[in-house]
């Protein structure tokens, strides 16, 4: 490959990815135009190809060989004898923390390093032992179930809703501080949170028709001026797009909703996404220009946001009771979720559809999954209070 095809290719994984300034400051230094057609993510496939290869024929996988053995404790966090996860994050940051929300009303860190090496340990006699060392801290400042979770992009401060209707902010620069340094009262039980990529605002959304946008500084809220525009129950989550201009919502009455952070204004409806059954969670895709959406409709979908249609539809696994979500692996090449059918974690490929692996490994209903924002691997969370590391 030549150095002209390796910035070309560079030059299309930031428009990709977003990164759409430093994209064009790169081609009008190198003088290389974007290429007008190139596959998704061909650099990350090529780079992927050349570890493996630079592995040796001995270290080679399958596709979807997850690095985990089913009866293995290898790479996970004993959260608690009672802990029911409802929450769960990777720090944005330093991105080497995660960070759970519980039902005995905890939030807790654990440290990916010490997790990682944890599981390439191979004498596990002591293993629920090194679970727990794993978490690193442990904040008790709410009265009930914490919902969500959430690291500010730029600072050490983790954010936290419950049901008891507060927004909780936690310094964790602080090694010996149990309780939030400050807190947002509102007036409903909440559900999900998500800070704005500059981290100035924070959206928020619960047992109520509106979504809203806290200035984390002066603690203002704004709501949408349009009452008409509201969905018209319960908001299960709220989330941005990377570069922070729309954010997306999922809805209970069934409605996926599309807003402008500017104005607070709705700009796109999905009505009924998913068959008029509840929208349990939206995500963006790095490049903005798609939505995975997941409905109690035991669906998955992924939405072309120019034409506002599915593109693929996952199905396979059962999501019809619980509020569940679905997210993508950091590739993209992979969408992960839960069923309800056993205590397993689905992947499908992205752009078949095709239903690939079972992630089989805890003993309860899994709650939720998160990708790591660096490498491709993941965290999930179940109900036996335990959030388990995973390798693709």
């Amino acid at each position: 490959m030549d150095k002209r095809t390796l910035y070309q290719l560079i030059i299309s994984q930031l428009h990709e990815d977003g990164f759409t300034d430093i994209a064009s400051q790169l081609s009008n230094v190198t003088l290389i135009p974007r290429p007008p057609q190139v596959a998704p993510q061909r650099l990350y496939r090529l780079a992927s190809q050349g570890r493996t290869r630079e592995a040796g024929p001995g270290r080679e996988k399958d596709k979807m060989a997850w690095d985990k053995e089913d009866d293995d404790d290898s790479g996970s966090v004993l959260l608690g004898a009672t802990v029911r996860p409802k929450g769960l994050d990777f720090d944005r940051e330093k991105r080497k923390l995660v960070a759970t929300g519980s039902m005995d009303t905890s939030v807790k860190l654990a440290d990916v390093e010490k997790m990682k090496a944890h599981g390439d340990k191979k004498d596990h006699d002591h293993m629920d032992d090194g679970a727990s060392r794993n978490v690193t801290r442990s904040f008790y400042d709410h009265s009930s179930t914490v919902t969500d979770v959430c690291f500010h992009p730029t600072t050490p401060l983790l954010a936290s809703c419950s049901k008891d209707m507060s927004i909780k902010f936690f310094d964790y620069s602080k090694t010996h501080a149990k309780r939030s340094v400050k807190f947002i009262q509102d007036a409903v039980r909440l559900r999900s949170i998500d800070f704005h990529p500059s981290g100035d605002f924070l959206l928020a959304s619960g047992k109520d028709a509106r979504i809203r946008l806290y200035d984390t500084r002066t603690q203002q809220a704004f709501v949408c001026p349009n009452a008409g525009d509201n969905h018209s129950s319960t908001v299960n989550m709220v989330r941005y797009r990377n570069d922070g201009g729309v954010y997306a919502s999922a809805g209970k009455d069934g409605n996926i909703k599309l807003w402008d952070t500017t104005s607070a204004t709705c700009i796109s409806t999905f009505p009924a996404a998913h068959s008029g059954n509840a929208v349990t969670s939206v995500q963006f895709s790095r490049n903005g220009r798609y939505l995975l959406s997941c409905g109690k409709d035991s669906t998955v979908k992924l939405w072309d946001l120019s034409t506002t249609r599915p593109l693929r539809i996952y199905s396979g696994s059962v999501l019809s009771k619980r509020r569940l979500p679905a997210t993508f692996s950091f590739s993209e090449d992979f969408v992960l979720a839960p069923d309800e059918s056993g205590a397993v974690a689905v992947a499908w490929d992205t752009r078949s559809g095709d239903l690939l692996h079972r992630l089989t490994g805890h003993n309860q209903l899994v709650r939720f999954i998160a990708s790591s924002p660096v490498e491709n691997a993941l965290l999930t969370c179940s109900d036996d209070s335990r959030a388990r590391f995973w390798v693709v």
